[in-house]
């Protein structure tokens, strides 16, 4: 298993704002990396192997510049692991030459959080050492208005389904837009998955989003890839004409 970055774009400064962590395998024993979570779910090793996730995500990124975040995801189960909340965690990200405040946990809701108030009080763990948080798949099946409401996160990421071919269909279009200036009224920045097509980063940035990352900027890789900022010359123009 190895660690790949992808760039998070400031749509509006017109720069990397960090990366996102992903795990990838090689394919010789799981067919990919949501095969390994099924796993390592049934057989209650989920901790061990978002310790080992956690550990090969911070090795690759000490180069970070110091004003970009890391992305890191975290299943709602991995949160209550005693490793996770110890001084452990805190010694990786000095060795990674990142402070808490510089990493975000992003929930991926592929489980229901049945105790929120558990969650919640657990949470607020990460929060009193200046962790940020995030919710993963905004729009998808777990990740709904209540995870917002209770986690209260610093940013939105909204799910592939809601992105794609955005610029084609006005009601998803107006359902982004919608979100986006629910996450402007309480605080919350709103960062657009899987961008692809010049004509979805568009219509993304005349509804109001200021995030973004996707293939259309960078695929995932290691070390740290660059972004195209080219990208965003076209849809400042199609504004201003």
């Amino acid at each position: 298993m190895k660690s790949v970055y992808q760039p998070v774009v400031d749509l509006r400064e017109v720069r990397i704002a960090g990366y996102e962590a992903l795990s990838r395998v090689d394919g010789d024993h799981f067919e990919n990396v949501d095969a390994l979570f099924r796993a390592a779910h049934q057989s209650n090793d989920l901790w061990r192997l978002e310790r080992l996730c956690r550990e090969k995500a911070l090795a690759g990124v000490a180069e970070m510049p110091g004003d970009q975040l890391l992305f890191l995801n975290v299943e709602p189960e991995s949160i209550y692991d005693p490793h996770f909340r110890s001084e452990k965690t805190l010694k990786l990200l000095e060795k990674a030459h990142l402070t808490p405040d510089r990493v975000v946990l992003e929930v991926t809701e592929h489980s229901a959080v049945h105790d929120f108030t558990a969650f919640r009080q657990t949470l607020s763990y990460f929060r009193s050492r200046g962790f940020r948080l995030a919710i993963d798949d905004m729009g998808s099946a777990y990740a709904g208005l209540q995870s917002v409401a209770e986690i209260q996160p610093d940013f939105l990421k909204l799910d592939i389904s809601l992105v794609r071919d955005v610029h084609e269909q006005p009601l998803k279009l107006e359902l982004v837009a919608t979100i986006q200036k629910f996450s402007a009224s309480v605080g919350i920045q709103l960062i657009a998955e899987g961008i692809e097509k010049p004509e979805e980063l568009e219509a993304l940035i005349k509804a109001g989003v200021s995030m973004g990352q996707g293939y259309l900027f960078a695929r995932p890789g290691a070390p740290l890839p660059s972004a195209d900022m080219s990208l965003l010359a076209r849809p400042s123009k199609s504004k201003s004409g």
